[in-house]
């Protein structure tokens, strides 16, 4: 009888944990931002004069963020977010990746929707077969 229990509570917690996922947030050449809710609309990154708006809000991106790009020549940047998640947790978000093309690893830069402030950068290793180790660069918290 326990162990049907513990089953049962162990299957719900698989299936809460797995219920969320970021949306893919769309970027076309002029750095427009498709896929937000019109809350946050319009919304824009420029890579060549270090800015983002997210929709009131335009402030320069952080040289902790920028760093990451300008040093590379090639590479590829995805946009998810967040914005229907439980806020207790985490204030709704917008996670810049950028992964310089032929290399084993990526940078997450992670910025809250509602201000643009930084929640957090990454840097993450994919050693091989699957794995990936994600290793906190910057704290927002120590950016305030």
């Amino acid at each position: 009888m326990f162990s049907k229990i513990l089953l049962l509570i162990l299957v719900i917690y698989c299936c809460a944990v797995q219920a969320h996922r970021d949306t893919v947030v769309d970027m076309n050449e002029n750095g427009d931002l498709i896929g937000l809710p019109d809350k946050y609309m319009p919304a824009n990154i420029n890579l060549n004069t270090d800015e983002i708006t997210i929709g009131e809000n335009t402030k320069r991106i952080p040289i902790e963020i920028s760093r990451l790009y300008k040093f590379e020549n090639d590479y590829n940047i995805r946009i998810l977010s967040s914005w229907y998640h439980d806020r207790s947790l985490l204030p709704p978000y917008l996670t810049i990746e950028i992964k310089p093309e032929g290399r084993k690893y990526a940078y997450l830069a992670m910025l809250n929707l509602d201000n643009l402030s930084v929640i957090e950068v990454q840097v993450v290793t994919y050693p091989g077969k699957g794995g990936a180790i994600f290793s906190t660069v910057v704290n927002g918290k120590a950016l305030k």
